[in-house]
């Protein structure tokens, strides 16, 4: 997955070119708070590898020295976990991405207020614990979430968001 993102910020930085400086160059221009998002990816990213390629050879190293047995099964597969577990926690961050790619793609079609709400729902129910998975509690929140941050950027910032076909067709938005 490091690898995934790792790709995605330097995608990101190479389209950060295309962007249209200001003409004066004393202020923050266009292209300031996305490099700096990039960037922090790409570090994160390169942290997450880092951990992630220690960890594996510590595991390897402790397999082969015989201490830990290598059982052919992950972890999550452990005895009185239903499939629908398992299926969040192996694949959870794979369907988080497509819910988002699916959420962006559709955004002028559904706006913002939904396609937000969409994401981080299926975002906070895929990476919470079995336990704690409440997904009433995390549709509120996240319906909250969204709608307060689509208000502050429209009303406070002047920014416009897509409100989507649907809220303008009912002429709510």
């Amino acid at each position: 997955m490091a690898i995934v993102v790792l790709l995605f910020a330097v995608l990101l930085l190479l389209m950060i070119r295309t962007i249209v400086p200001k003409v004066k160059t004393e202020e923050v221009g266009p292209k300031f708070v996305p490099t700096i998002v990039a960037a922090a990816l790409m570090i994160l990213s390169l942290i997450q590898l880092i951990i992630s390629v220690i960890t594996f050879r510590k595991e390897k190293a402790l397999i082969k020295s015989g201490v830990i047995e290598e059982t052919g099964k992950e972890s999550d597969l452990a005895e009185g976990t239903d499939k629908w577990q398992t299926i969040c926690s192996r694949y959870g961050h794979i369907i988080v991405w497509c819910v988002m790619a699916v959420c962006v793609f559709f955004m002028s079609q559904i706006g913002f207020i939904i396609s937000a709400s969409i994401i981080m729902f299926v975002t906070m129910y895929m990476m919470a614990p079995a336990e704690e998975q409440r997904p009433v509690r995390f549709l509120i929140i996240s319906v909250a979430v969204t709608v307060g941050l689509y208000f502050v950027f429209v009303r406070f910032f002047n920014l416009m968001l897509p409100v989507g076909n649907i809220w303008k067709s009912m002429g709510i938005l």
